[in-house]
């Protein structure tokens, strides 16, 4: 009995109060039901509590009485085992009809104290429980699943599929595992063209705006106050080169004067030029390029 010996939990529902004489219980309307052509019966949804059942067209008679036609009975009218629940009526589910109904489709209307809780259904939870531990494995102490600094799985499982959708996996293919990462992919911390979607939206962004070569160089001395850079760079960037006096570890003469660039158009570089008043210079002047 629920509540009687029961150990746990401390504090319990006294379930066996619940069902008294006042008890009115679920009123269930017109259920749709067809009556056997074999048995000439149909079995409730539920349990019905004795002088509730009502079928149009149909009288309920004693579960000892001969059937007439227009007429039923229910076959397995119990009383509970536990009398100390106070109910004081009989209840069943199965429905029994004269021959003459075979085939009728009924609708029954019919008041019921609640279904028997059975090992069907627990089992169903109990597997359900299961293979929910299955799945996600021991999270904590066993480490089973580690999801390391991830408060929770769905985070760790946000962070693994971001990462691993937008990167190419290489490398040799072993049985029973995913394809290895190789120093062409993630394990080597680069990421090469091969490796880029060609409709990733890149244009404009700081991987096509980023430094494509850069070193520092000098303006020399005398007239001609120029010096050409090349780079290898230069053919497949956007020819936008920024260039800044100055270097770590060279003076710069404070010589008035800026900076410009143009083209080499036999070469892959361009050429820095130095403009001032003077046309000679005495001292070189260093200066960092950086190209884009």
């Amino acid at each position: 009995m629920i509540g009687d010996t029961s150990l746990y939990p401390v504090n319990i529902d006294s379930f066996f109060n619940v069902y008294n004489e006042d008890y009115t219980g679920y009123s269930i309307p017109d259920e749709r039901k067809t009556i056997s052509g074999d048995n000439y019966q149909v079995v409730l949804n539920h349990l019905a509590k004795q002088n509730s059942i009502a079928i149009s067209g149909y009288t309920e008679v004693l579960p000892a009485a001969t059937l007439n036609q227009g007429e039923f009975k229910v076959t397995d009218y119990v009383i509970p085992a536990v009398t100390r629940t106070g109910i004081d009526y009989y209840i069943g589910q199965t429905l029994q009809f004269h021959s003459t109904a075979a085939g009728n489709e009924i609708k029954i209307s019919y008041t019921s104290p609640g279904d028997k809780i059975n090992s069907t259904l627990l089992n169903k939870n109990i597997d359900a429980i299961y293979n929910i531990e299955k799945i996600l494995g021991t999270i904590g102490t066993g480490k089973n699943l580690d999801i390391g600094a991830y408060s929770n799985l769905a985070l760790w499982l946000t962070y693994f599929f971001s990462v691993f959708q937008t990167h190419t996996h290489s490398g040799a293919s072993n049985t029973g595992f995913t394809r290895q990462l190789d120093g062409g992919a993630i394990k080597a911390g680069s990421i090469v063209n091969s490796l880029i979607s060609a409709s990733a939206a890149i244009a404009q962004s700081k991987l096509q705006k980023g430094i494509l070569d850069s070193g520092i160089a000098f303006i020399p001395v005398g007239t001609d106050k120029y010096v050409d850079i090349q780079s290898s760079a230069w053919a497949t960037s956007n020819h936008i080169v920024t260039l800044t006096r100055g270097a770590y570890g060279y003076t710069d003469p404070g010589t008035t004067g800026s900076l410009s660039f143009i083209e080499l158009v036999a070469q892959d570089g361009f050429r820095v030029n130095f403009f001032s008043d003077t046309s000679s210079l005495a001292t070189v002047i260093p200066f960092v390029w950086i190209l884009r």
